[in-house]
């Protein structure tokens, strides 16, 4: 809740906005990019940049992204009502977009509203930076095995995630 106000300050949203997550489908994201923004500084998750350009003809932007690491993160905003990401023209607008984005080599991580909203994102960022920077997905640094090789958590955040692919 206090992330939420926090981010709705930030915005020019309401309180009531802030508490309920209701907003203005155009100021929605926003908001979310807000929440999320919040939630990465409070996890100390750094080195991303906002609203990057990573095609060099079209102008395509990433909500956030690590270009060192080239991942990117989308906040889907307005995905359980009429609006752009849902409608079939938008959608699809959207796919071309992230394929582009995967064959260029960045790995793009999308997530919806409801899960800026339950704090889901960061655990996951986390995991796929940690798999970059040697580093487990509590934060912690990992150890090495004699032969010079980390060893990484056997479980994921998402369990159909297959550990070590190189998928986008």
């Amino acid at each position: 809740m206090r992330r939420m106000l926090r981010a709705s300050r930030a915005v020019g949203t309401s309180a009531k906005e802030a508490e309920t997550g209701v907003s203005q489908v155009r100021r929605e994201g926003s908001f979310l990019e807000r929440i999320l923004d919040t939630d990465l500084k409070a996890a100390h998750l750094t080195g991303y940049k906002r609203e990057v350009r990573f095609h060099t003809t079209r102008r395509w932007l990433f909500d956030f992204a690590w270009a060192k690491e080239k991942l990117a993160v989308e906040v889907e905003g307005g995905t359980t009502s009429h609006s752009r990401h849902t409608s079939a023209k938008g959608f699809e607008a959207d796919a071309i977009k992230y394929n582009t984005a995967c064959l260029l080599g960045w790995r793009v991580l999308r997530f919806t509203s409801r899960m800026v909203k339950q704090n889901e994102c960061v655990p996951v960022i986390r995991e796929a930076l940690g798999r970059n920077h040697g580093v487990d997905t509590d934060g912690t640094k990992r150890r090495r095995h004699a032969k010079g090789t980390s060893k990484a958590k056997e479980e994921s955040s998402y369990p159909q995630a297959e550990r070590g692919s190189q998928s986008c």
